[in-house]
């Protein structure tokens, strides 16, 4: 059994391999997942299900082609976390199925890859509308976006309270094109001063550095949707800039 890769994840990525070779009990198993998926879109929320229903939509068409199925080779920092193709391991199955079983096998296949598939369009469907609903603006120090430290500020005015991030850029690999950006929440309340923000709680003590202000015009969840969208935003505003 393969340990999941990430402290959220449902499901391990060889989950259709393992024991029995039910089709019914795969159908359990599935749906151990899909109920979890289903409950999250109810309330807007899109990670880390997205992540996960990509891997096991990957593994199982992996499977598919040449009995091979995906593992993930890294570090998560956050449930948002990005997975790059050279982060997707192949491992080949090594065990050994009956006749019985690997008819089994076709119908759990074929049944997975049709509920993975429609549930990540729909994930794919409030990931487009989420995406659509933020934006982010550059408010001060944009000749200081070399220094990859930024501050966030997110004004959520459907619940009357003010988020600051201290945000970075990361270089995981310039070879692969490979970065990120990570946020690290330094306040959440509405009974201070942006300066007194920085002088009172932030690591990096300093107004010197690119100031954001991101916006989003719908009441989407916080962690599960909005920061993995206003990271993005950033990374793509840094990326673009920094060529």
């Amino acid at each position: 059994m393969e340990k999941t890769p990430h402290i959220n994840f449902i499901l391990p990525s060889d989950w259709f391999l393992q024991r029995p070779i039910d089709f019914e009990h795969k159908q359990y198993v599935l749906g151990s997942l899909l109920v979890k998926v289903e409950d999250a879109l109810s309330k807007g929320e899109l990670y880390p299900y997205f992540t996960e229903l990509s891997l096991h939509m990957a593994s199982i068409g992996s499977f598919l082609k040449n009995e091979s199925y995906y593992i993930i080779d890294k570090e998560f920092h956050s449930v948002d976390d990005e997975v790059m193709l050279y982060e997707l391991k192949p491992k080949k199955n090594r065990k050994k199925f009956t006749k019985e079983e690997y008819a089994e096998m076709v119908k759990i296949l074929a049944y997975a890859h049709e509920k993975l598939l429609q549930y990540f369009t729909i994930c794919k469907g409030v990931w487009d509308m989420s995406y659509d609903a933020t934006t982010i603006k550059l408010r001060k120090n944009k000749s200081l976006i070399d220094k990859k430290v930024s501050y966030v500020v997110y004004q959520d005015t459907f619940n009357q309270s003010t988020f600051v991030w201290e945000s970075e850029y990361i270089v995981n690999s310039e070879k692969r094109g490979d970065s990120t950006v990570r946020f690290n929440l330094i306040y959440q309340g509405s009974d201070k001063t942006f300066k007194e923000v920085i002088k009172d709680h932030s690591n990096i003590k300093t107004l010197d550095i690119p100031i954001f202000e991101v916006f989003s015009s719908q009441n989407f969840p916080l962690n599960p949707t909005l920061v993995p969208l206003f990271k993005r935003k950033i990374h793509s505003y840094f990326s673009q800039t920094l060529i």
